[in-house]
């Protein structure tokens, strides 16, 4: 490298959010290098220190075999220099999958559900800056995201919100990007697991082996009756 050369990622400049409780200061923009400037070769995102999490509302069906709930990150986008345009993306991943997580650079490179398997995530839930600005409309509605939600877009499609298959566990994280790439990114949420069909036989308790003998002969004896009912009404 020449002397005097520096890179132009340049110094990062931060400001605090009191608003946001838990959120450390987040980076709006960068001082310009001086001297000869260095181009970055791959456009990386700036960090927001924020960890997405389950709802907190008390909601039917927060968390069911196929969807989870989310709290809406609002306000936590408004001092980055964006525009309405720009979409802002939630990324699910298998929990054990983030560590092989690569950035999308560009439209095209963005995987759909259908990629699930695969890479180990998508990207999901497009918003905007506007959408999650606080104050704004969606502040007046229920402020939540309904992870899994789309029972009717095809799963081939970029940004449909599927629903999810399997338990999981399941991590996210929200993205920011432009025309040039991405542009922010928060940190991976904990774990999320989804609801078992286990569930519901450990609601009605364990089965003894004599419970299901007896529902197997009853099951036989009913077959029975609507077998000689049956002959009883056609010699009628």
């Amino acid at each position: 490298m020449a002397h005097g050369a520096q890179s132009c990622q340049g110094a990062l400049l931060s400001t605090a959010r009191p608003d946001l409780p838990g959120r450390a200061p987040i980076s709006t923009g960068r001082l310009p290098c001086s001297g000869s400037c260095i181009p970055s070769p791959v456009p990386f995102p700036e960090h927001i220190s924020y960890v997405p999490r389950l709802s907190s509302v008390t909601l039917a069906g927060k968390l069911t075999q196929s969807t989870f709930t989310l709290e809406q990150p609002l306000g936590l986008f408004d001092d980055l220099n964006i525009s309405n345009s720009d979409p802002i993306w939630l990324v699910v991943a298998h929990s054990n999958a983030i560590q092989n997580f690569t950035v999308p650079q560009k439209t095209k490179d963005i995987p759909a559900p259908a990629n699930f398997s695969q890479k180990g995530y998508y990207l999901t839930l497009r918003a905007n800056q506007k959408l999650y600005r606080r104050g704004g409309q969606a502040s007046k509605q229920l402020p939540v995201l309904r992870v899994g939600n789309d029972t009717h877009c095809s799963w081939t499609k970029v940004g449909c919100n599927h629903p999810l298959q399997g338990s999981g566990p399941y991590r996210v994280k929200f993205l920011v990007m432009s025309k040039e790439g991405p542009v922010a990114e928060t940190e991976w949420s904990k774990e999320t697991r989804l609801q078992q069909a286990q569930v519901l036989q450990a609601v009605m308790g364990p089965q003894s082996a004599g419970t299901v003998v007896i529902i197997a002969i009853l099951s036989v004896l009913l077959a029975i009756l609507l077998a000689a009912v049956l002959i009883m009404l056609t010699q009628a």
